[in-house]
């Protein structure tokens, strides 16, 4: 299966500079505001599973995005960049299932990570956790349902800024989230832990067990990949 390479793209030490370019091309745009569309309980990852990373909530969600019960079984991380197909392709089609089967049941204990492969996914990121804790679920289900239209427009960015006009939110609160370089960090900072940690070089890429799979694993390969953990193999 096709997946989305960052090597293709540009290495660890380029990405650190589009945070400058996403600061300056994104302001004057505008925001929006959107209805959380997850009925998932949105929580910061605990500081001892690797994941939590410290940063100024009062602006923004920080840390991984976490849905699942605390004591599942089995953790599964995915690492995902805004403007990969194929990531959009998991969280549109095969997700909701895989959310339905285990997530909810209380099962798996899922992690959203991000891997931004350029510029305009760092945007997408950024944009997505301004939304905060209430809201972040549903910014990345907005995001990754019409990534097809903003991601490939002829002008993604005014694109991205049509949809905030629509949405309602200020452009003040969409520039000072742009501007908000803890932030860009933070999302740059998990791209680069994810490369040296788990080895991740593509998007989507899933860490389960310590193991890393690279590609977008169908609800068929998740089930073979789970049931071990599960006492189901």
């Amino acid at each position: 299966m096709m997946i989305h390479n960052n090597k293709q793209i540009f290495g660890n030490k380029q990405i650190f500079g589009i945070i400058g370019l996403a600061v300056v091309a994104l302001l004057g745009l505008a925001w929006w505001g959107l209805n959380d569309s997850a009925n998932a309980d949105a929580q910061m990852a605990d500081p001892g599973d690797g994941g939590g990373m410290a940063a100024d909530t009062g602006s923004y969600y920080a840390g991984d995005i976490v849905e699942g019960a605390a004591d599942a079984p089995i953790t599964v991380i995915e690492y995902a960049s805004m403007t990969c197909p194929h990531c959009a392709n998991f969280h549109t089609s095969i997700y909701p299932e895989l959310r339905a089967k285990y997530v909810e049941t209380g099962k798996v204990r899922f992690v959203f990570r991000e891997f931004p492969l350029d510029g305009l996914a760092l945007r997408a990121a950024m944009l997505a956790r301004c939304g905060g804790a209430e809201r972040v679920h549903g910014y990345l289900d907005v995001l990754f349902m019409q990534q097809g239209k903003w991601a490939t427009a002829q002008d993604p960015i005014a694109a991205l800024s049509r949809i905030a006009r629509l949405g309602g939110m200020s452009e003040a609160a969409f520039q000072s989230c742009m501007a908000n370089e803890p932030l860009a960090e933070m999302v740059v900072a998990s791209r680069v832990k994810g490369s040296e940690e788990f080895d991740i070089t593509s998007t989507p890429s899933f860490v389960i067990g310590g193991k890393t799979y690279s590609g977008g694993l169908g609800v068929e390969e998740f089930d073979k990949i789970l049931a071990p953990y599960l006492g189901e193999g």
